[in-house]
């Protein structure tokens, strides 16, 4: 089963540079998943006034591991821009391809960066960890869970997704609540015991796949 890791780590160890310190707030959130291997042009919003995003995009195409920078939008409180990685990774990014990691967010700014990193299986993460720690790179990891397909799909039967959905959409959760637990049963069609066994089941996967 595949991995799913969501660390930190310092500026100075993201692949991606930000403005020196003192300038204006600025914020940065890659758009979309990111595959890194070859050479590939993730999306990236920079959100801040136009003479920051200016700085940002040139600091951009003074980088190492940034072939080219092109501004594909902007807004009022920002811009979107695309960027062409370069073919041979370092630091972070070079541990990120030997783990056959994808990238599933990313953002930060000058001082921090959180990643959530999704690995094929849980001995890449670990391996991914033993390796940034050779390298140098300290990662404060936040959170390991189970990697799960398309959303969640197969962490849950249908029938626990019914009806922990149907239980959240009818107030039964709610304080006080606003379904009890007879008339949520009813509106499944099953017993009262099918009921508290498919919520008690559901609720143990939950937990299982995004707390552990």
């Amino acid at each position: 089963m595949t991995a799913v890791l969501t660390f930190q780590v310092s500026g100075e160890d993201c692949p991606l540079p930000s403005p020196a310190p003192g300038d204006a707030d600025v914020t940065l959130e890659l758009d979309r998943v990111v595959p890194l291997s070859d050479c590939h042009m993730p999306l990236l919003w920079v959100t801040s006034d136009d003479q920051v995003v200016d700085a940002v995009a040139a600091s951009l195409e003074r980088a190492s591991q940034v072939i080219a920078v092109s501004e594909l939008e902007r807004s009022g409180d920002g811009a979107l821009l695309s960027l062409e990685w370069s073919p041979r990774p370092t630091g972070l990014l070079e541990q990120l391809v030997r783990a056959d990691a994808t990238v599933l967010s990313a953002s930060g700014s000058d001082s921090v960066w959180t990643f959530q990193v999704r690995f094929p299986s849980q001995d890449t993460l670990s391996s991914f960890s033993e390796s940034c720690r050779d390298a140098g790179i300290a990662l404060d990891v936040l959170r390991i869970g189970r990697g799960f397909s398309r959303g969640g799909d197969g962490v849950l039967t249908a029938d626990q997704r019914e009806t922990l959905v149907r239980a959240y959409e009818t107030g039964f959760y709610k304080i006080p609540r606003e379904k009890t637990a007879v008339e949520l049963a009813d509106d499944l069609g099953i017993s009262d015991q099918a009921l508290s066994e498919r919520l008690r089941r559901g609720h143990e996967r939950l937990v299982e796949a995004t707390v552990f």
